[in-house]
């Protein structure tokens, strides 16, 4: 294949983006969070908790017909609902006796028998947050007390009793509470039974072996056993348990209560909010066992809370983002309901009905997704019915319908209500697992109003199925926090995913393939996912449209989860700058104290001298799952891959680019000798993740072969360094966030001598540094060859002026027959002068592991200074004599100043700023607005390349930057006033607005259509066009095709239902900035630009397509270009690379 190292998405969407939000002002601290992601509106999430008295049991054990208990098919005491009596006043008519007094007793003792009791294998915590005085329930050095345990553990002061002691018992008359007769020193409480299942039937069973264990006082199962009979015993403890973890543990939600028998007890609130927070806890730790099982009375109540027809409506208003909050309940219930009381709502769930209550959003038809089909039953007022009426029912229909579809799930975009179902100790007739009516098959819903109590289970399970949520079934406190982090963490996951690309030939072939980065912010997971072209099903060839397959061929997320790394294990290289100054494996008997350092760190910012959890942390870092979750050490993945957010995806495959035959010139080995010898091999897919790696994927099937982690990343600084990414409260940061580069080099010395392909990557906002790494041979990616793979890393340690690494490295020879890196020293430097610079790194200089005098080259621009630090974006170079070399060097900075570099003498002590020029840039913006994109170059169109005109050369490029939360601001000092210009360098400097030539919006259009003034270049430098809209810039690369330039503005928003802002694609004259004479943009959005995509009866040409969300750079095949994956058709070019430079890529 003919691969064409482009890129298409998102990662190109703020590649180089400014710190500063006034260039007046000392640096700024960088966003750690991608600008262009909304900040979500915080989700709706009630809680609906069943207070019967049945919560208030301590036994929860198997159900045999007509309700009655058992365990092993025998009858359960029917008057036995508790474990212990109170322990505080040694009575209580319902509770079990010991086993010395009941033989049989032994069974509700032991886990198995009864599913609430203490399991030894189970860790039990206590409940979160405060108790009633403010204090906390639970620290990591002050557990509950066996000889001193709380009546209740919330109440602070209430009656407490000594676990450690015997205690009398009281035994009642079956079935009698009256009449009991006095054991003195019969119970021990803590006490368990260990089941030894005789018949080996997988069922406990009065007569089956046992061996009772009674838990000695001091020891650490004694406090094991006490956190269990405090906080767990009954299943409202063990819910609380549950439920409070969750509440204490959820930021950026707000929450609310509402109680079965009690009420109304919380409105929504946020529980970014700590007072919120202690609030919600408050109130639902308050919460008493008592009474029946109104689950329909209270899921009515809830939704009719929601509606805007009951007053104050909880949802939020158009301005605040309640056009795209979602609505959620959580129900939660250890029994079936009962106490009926008739919600009014009919057969909501049937075809034939229309949901009667005011704001019906559908009319029930069978055509309609929501009802009917695999909802419907023929029963009327159901708690399925309740739960589908509030899924139906537009709650807010004064709001925009905005709420994001769920595929497969929940396709209803209006504001409703989502039902999540969870059974405590609960089992229908029907089975889940085996029974949804997705499925189809013969099974139906059953009637749940009749008096079977499974089937009002089923009614609870059908509940969450109208309301589009989840049913979930547990059966033992530790199954319930796992069922209640399920229905939390699949809140969390209805979110949209953001995406890059890379388009991997330059023609529309059946190969054509485009690679999408993608990530998502809930717990910032990412992948590659590789989607073939469509084709035409009946020539086979690929769609001119550019139209992708859904379905990727392949993706790099699911193949590193799929592996098995005991197998296979991963290669992890990085580079150990403290011994050796060399590549080194990424595991723990290898890497260096410092590295160690950093995984020895804990959340405090402290270094532990404990090596099994550093090790545990490097372990976790290379794919190791064991240890991650909530209440264990590390944070919980939904993914191995980490989200992909700037980097752009880059592909490496067979040599193709053209340089001459012997080059330098000096050297033996042919270029096409190495291109011959490299011709088959391996495809890789390179790219920077925020997972701290760079990684590499085989072309073929999304395998990693490669992971990078740069020096420079580790971190003993809280919030920082790769042990800050293991953490449970990890908040995402950026780590390797740049768009790599390769090339072909030739190295003239040392191992690796002779032609070789040279990866350069850098971290954008991740970190200072860049890093080389040789990609040659891709087969030989082992820790063995560390030290070949990894060539150098250059960082601020090195050189202070070096900031932040927002500037893409450009790799090329120079004309002193040496091959370079060359960027801008990026944003927020720790020098001294604060001044933008231009680095030229000799690359096969820093392969011997120190950079010395003369291995690199910096060119200051003398604009800066400590207190107004300045910085340079990325260059663009020029071959002005089409000779291979780099003769002249563009790169934009924080000032608005478009800067010239000159490189064509055949020293580096002869490269400076363009003499010209005497010390001043080619050009400044209007009001010196940021420049933070990389300028585009190209011969003038039409002026001749003599001396007179030297260098002659076009500059393309806008103002704007995107970096700060402040940047959202539409009023911001940098958000207005800026322009793209297109400035003619002939060797005049200190140029502004006022040399060019505008063009302005012609009136009479809702497109954009621009004037066609001409540019008389005889006293005129170019051209210029505003950005008008409130907070227009330009952030991304522009793009030179034939005699038009494409660029795109972006208007970021603030508005939190929005994909983060608009902006618009620009297609221009290349020698005027005005409209072009014939069309270039698919107007009538038919897949071919041709004479119908004019507007107006005048047949004008319009200048620039409107895009609904915020735009990345465009890239093209030959009729279409892409913005992020999708593509727009655009005229077919005889000449693509008319007004550009030929030789090669870098140069754009």
């Amino acid at each position: 294949m003919n691969h064409l190292l482009k890129k298409l998405g998102i990662a190109a969407s703020v590649s180089l983006l400014t710190i500063c939000s006034n260039s007046s002002l000392a640096a700024s601290t960088l966003a750690t969070t991608p600008l262009f992601v909304s900040i979500a509106v915080e989700p709706n999430v009630f809680f609906t908790f069943d207070d019967s008295g049945s919560m208030g049991w301590e036994t929860m054990v198997e159900e045999g017909t007509a309700g009655v208990s058992t365990i092993g098919g025998r009858p359960v005491f029917r008057g036995f609902t508790k474990e212990y009596y109170n322990p505080v006043w040694e009575t209580d008519c319902n509770v079990i006796p010991p086993e010395r007094l009941v033989p049989d007793a032994w069974v509700y003792r032991n886990h198995h028998g009864n599913k609430n009791y203490y399991n030894p294998a189970v860790t039990y915590t206590p409940w979160a947050g405060v108790d009633s005085s403010g204090n906390p329930i639970y620290t990591e050095t002050d557990h509950a007390d066996p000889t001193d345990v709380r009546e209740y553990p919330y109440i602070a002061g209430s009656d407490s009793t000594d676990l450690t002691e015997w205690h009398d018992f009281y035994l009642y008359p079956f079935g009698n509470c009256n009449g009991a007769t006095r054991f003195d020193n019969v119970h021990y409480i803590p006490t368990y039974t260990i089941w030894n299942d005789d018949e080996g039937d997988g069922k406990i069973d009065y007569t089956d072996a046992h061996t009772t264990v009674e838990i000695a006082a001091g020891s650490t199962e004694m406090q094991n056993f006490t956190n269990w009979f405090v906080f767990y015993r009954t299943r409202e403890y063990a819910a609380k348990a549950a439920i409070g973890k969750v509440i204490n543990n959820t930021d950026a939600t707000r929450m609310g209560l509402d109680v079965f028998n009690a009420g109304h007890q919380k409105d929504l609130a946020s529980m970014n909010d700590s007072s919120n927070k202690e609030d919600m806890l408050d109130s639902f730790y308050n919460v008493w066992s008592s009474g029946g099982t109104p689950a329909h009375r209270s899921l009515k109540r809830v939704g009719e809370y929601f509606k805007e027809t009951t007053g104050d409506t909880p949802i939020f208003d158009q301005d605040h983002g309640g056009e795209c909050q979602q609505n959620f309940n959580i129900l939660m219930t250890d029994g079936f309901w009962n106490s009926y009381s008739d919600p009014g709502v009919g057969n909501a769930d049937s075809s034939n009905t229309v949901s009667t209550p005011a704001n019906p959003r559908y009319d029930g038809n069978k055509d309609e997704s929501n009802d009917g089909g695999n909802y419907e039953d023929s029963w009327s007022n159901t708690l399925a019915d309740v739960a589908m009426h509030y899924y139906e029912t537009d709650l807010r229909s004064d709001l925009d319908d905005s709420i994001p579809i769920v595929n497969d799930q929940d396709e209803a975009n209006h504001q409703h209500l989502v039902t999540y179902t969870i059974g405590f100790g609960l089992n229908g007739s029907l089975d889940p697992e085996i029974d949804d009516p997705l499925t189809g098959g013969s099974t139906f819903w059953p009637n749940p109003m009749d008096t079977e109590d499974e089937e009002r289970v089923d009614d609870l399970w059908h509940a969450a199925y109208n309301g589009r949520g989840q049913f979930l079934s547990a059966s033992n406190p530790a199954e319930l926090e796992e069922a209640l982090n399920i229905a939390i963490s699949d809140i969390a996951e209805r979110t949209a995913t953001a995406a890059a690309a890379s388009v991997t030939t330059a023609k529309l072939t059946t190969e054509s393939i485009v690679y999408l980065a993608e990530f998502n912010t809930n717990r910032w997971q990412g992948t590659i996912n590789a989607h073939k072209i469509k084709t035409d099903p009946t020539t086979g060839e690929v769609l001119s449209t550019g139209e992708l397959e859904a379905q990727p061929e392949w993706s790099a997320g699911k193949a590193l989860d799929d592996r098995d790394l005991d197998a296979k294990p991963r290669t992890i290289l990085t580079f150990d700058k403290v011994t050796d100054n060399d590549g080194i494996p990424f595991l723990w008997d290898e890497i260096n104290s410092d590295i160690k350092d950093d995984l020895r760190t804990n959340a405090l910012g402290v270094v532990v001298a404990d090596d099994s959890i550093a090790e545990a942390r490097l372990n976790y870092l290379r794919g190791d799952q064991s240890n991650e979750g909530q209440g264990l050490f590390f944070r919980d993945r939904a993914t191995l891959l980490g989200d992909i957010v700037n980097s752009g995806p880059v592909y490496v495959g067979k040599p193709n680019l053209r340089w001459p035959e012997k080059f330098p010139l000096d050297n033996t080995s042919a270029y096409s000798t190495f291109v011959e010898a490299q011709a088959s091999r391996t495809g890789v897919i390179y790219v920077g993740a925020n997972d701290g790696m760079l990684h590499g994927f085989e072309e073929v099937n999304g395998e990693e072969i490669l992971a990078y982690i740069p020096s420079n990343l580790y971190s003993t600084d809280t919030a920082k360094g790769l042990h800050y990414l293991t953490e449970q409260n990890y908040s995402h940061r950026f780590y390797n966030d740049l768009t790599p580069s390769v090339s072909d080099v030739y190295l003239s010395s040392g191992a690796g001598s002779g032609w070789r392909t040279v990866l350069i990557a850098g971290q954008r906002g991740g970190g200072r540094g860049y890093f080389a790494l040789d990609v040659t041979n891709p087969d030989s990616f082992t820790n063995d060859s560390a030290s070949e793979t990894v060539m150098w890393e250059f960082t601020g340690d090195d050189d202070a002026d070096l900031g932040y690494t927002f500037s893409k490295p450009q790799i090329a020879m120079t004309n002193s027959g040496r091959w370079v890196a060359i960027f801008g020293n990026g944003y927020n430097q720790t020098g001294t002068s604060g001044e933008a610079k231009l680095f030229i790194l000799d690359i096969e200089a820093g392969v011997d592991g120190s950079w010395d005098a003369g291995d690199y080259k910096v060119i200051t621009t003398g604009s800066g200074s400590a207190i107004a630090p300045n910085g340079l974006g990325t260059p663009a170079l020029a071959d002005i004599d089409e000779n291979g070399t780099i003769d002249r060097v563009y790169a934009g900075d924080l000032k608005g100043q478009m800067w010239a570099f000159d490189l064509s003498g055949n020293t580096s002590a002869s490269w400076a700023l363009a003499p010209e020029h005497t010390g001043n840039p080619l050009f400044t913006t209007e009001g010196n607005r940021p420049i933070t994109s990389k300028p585009i170059l190209s011969f003038h169109p039409t002026e001749p390349n003599d001396s007179t005109n030297a260098p002659n050369l076009m500059v393309f490029f806008g103002s704007g930057q995107y970096l700060f939360d402040e940047d959202k601001d539409l009023s911001g000092t940098f958000a207005n006033g800026n322009y793209f210009y297109g400035v003619w360098d002939k060797g005049v400097a200190g140029l502004t607005r006022s040399k060019l030539i505008e063009q302005t919006y012609r009136t009479g259009f809702t497109q954009r259509v621009l004037t066609q003034n001409s540019v008389d270049y005889a006293t005129d430098y170019g051209w210029n066009i505003s950005l008008p809209d409130s907070g227009e810039r330009v952030v991304t690369n522009a793009a030179v095709r034939g005699d038009i330039v494409f660029f795109n503005s972006s208007v970021p928003t603030a508005d939190a239902c929005s994909t983060g802002g608009y902006g618009y694609r620009f297609a221009v004259d290349i020698a005027t900035g005005g409209t072009p004479d014939d069309p270039i943009l698919d107007v009538t959005k038919d897949g071919t630009v041709d004479e119908d995509d004019t507007i107006g009866t005048d047949e004008d040409v319009q200048s620039a397509d409107e895009l609904s969300s915020l735009p990345t750079d465009n890239t093209f095949t030959d009729k279409v270009g892409y913005t992020g994956r999708d593509p727009f058709a655009i005229s077919e070019l005889d000449s693509p690379n008319i007004g550009r430079f030929s030789w090669q890529e870098l140069l754009q």
